[in-house]
């Protein structure tokens, strides 16, 4: 690097310590903590500034080259977001121990040492990579001198080379066998459904269209033998189970539908008692509301109540008697002593 030798203020200004070129390349700052808090200009500087102290280094760390700053205020504090008025009247304590140098660009001490590391460690792995591939190129040379023939000494009969072997014949080696994969085994379509069952392609279609219309899938081999094992185990033929899905909208057989009731079948009559627990239920609810509207906390007496109804209601009493029941049980807990 060629001498500037500049003189500033009647003083020759220092060289600078690396080329002009010097980038960082991505590497991040580590900032020593410790010695940043230690250090004087931390001391000096009002709370209220440090911030953009710290930005001073990190700022000049991504600079060109490395750990500078130009002599410039105005490009220093646009760098670091900083109004220009506020860092002129901080400049003194912001710009402590920068130092200008030969080529015009403040250099601070604790960043240029970081970026010497920097330049000692890539310097380092250029070496180290430099001598590896020269390793790499000395073995692959000493490879290939072995293998170059070094010819016979005098006097010696030369050994007789290795017959080769006869056309034709190849070194047995183990070979995988392929196996093709097995196929697998396509839906069921609706003419094996005719001919197996012996019903028309009509029944068939009305009940392959009941399947498609509730978005069944295909229907499989596995689906069918099943099919034929529910209808025997109903003791029905398959024709009569398709039947039967086609008519109540069944996607598949199965022995225990046949005991559902079909469309238009009559319904079930009502358990006499039913009416009673439905209003059973209804009762204990409202009084599990009127608890709640009173702030009556005790859920397990709640729940007492309503069960207790249940079985009240259940066993025949009227409602009336139910509910001078449960409210008999919520007055005696209220006069608990806590």
């Amino acid at each position: 690097m060629a001498s500037l030798a500049l003189v500033h203020d009647g003083r020759q200004l220092p060289e600078p310590p690396y080329p002009p070129d010097t980038k960082t390349k991505g590497w991040r700052f580590e900032l020593d903590y410790e010695r940043a808090l230690g250090s004087d200009t931390w001391a000096l500087c009002p709370p209220e500034i440090r911030p953009w102290l710290l930005m001073l280094w990190a700022e000049a760390w991504r600079a060109v080259p490395a750990g500078t700053f130009s002599n410039d205020d105005q490009v220093i504090a646009a760098r670091i977001g900083m109004p220009l008025n506020l860092f002129r009247a901080h400049r003194e304590v912001l710009m402590r121990k920068w130092v200008l140098h030969a080529d015009g660009r403040l250099y601070h001490h604790v960043v240029t040492e970081r970026v010497l590391s920097l330049i000692g460690y890539r310097n380092a792995e250029t070496e180290r990579k430099a001598a590896y591939r020269s390793r790499q190129r000395n073995q692959e040379d000493a490879q290939i001198v072995t293998r170059v023939s070094r010819g016979t000494p005098v006097g010696e009969t030369p050994p007789e080379p290795e017959p080769e072997p006869e056309p034709g014949l190849k070194e047995r080696t183990k070979t995988k066998r392929l196996v093709a994969p097995t196929p697998k085994p396509g839906p069921i379509q609706a003419s094996q459904i005719c001919a197996e069952s012996g019903l028309s392609p009509e029944v068939v279609a009305e009940w392959l269209a009941v399947r498609k219309r509730k978005r069944a899938v295909p229907l499989s081999p596995f689906a069918w033998r099943i099919m034929h094992t529910e209808a025997e185990k109903a003791r029905i033929s398959v024709a009569q189970a398709i039947r039967h899905c086609a008519e109540r909208g069944w996607i598949g057989f199965r022995a225990e539908y046949l005991a559902r009731p079909g469309p238009g079948a009559a319904a079930a009559p009502e358990d006499p008692k039913a009416p009673i627990w439905r209003e059973a239920r209804a009762g204990a609810k409202a009084l599990l509301l009127d608890f709640d509207k009173v702030k009556f906390d005790d859920r397990p007496v709640a729940e007492w109540i309503w069960h207790r109804a249940e079985r009240l209601v259940a066993s025949g009493a009227s409602w009336s008697i139910v509910d001078s029941e449960a409210y008999r049980k919520w007055t005696e807990t209220r006069r608990q002593p806590a």
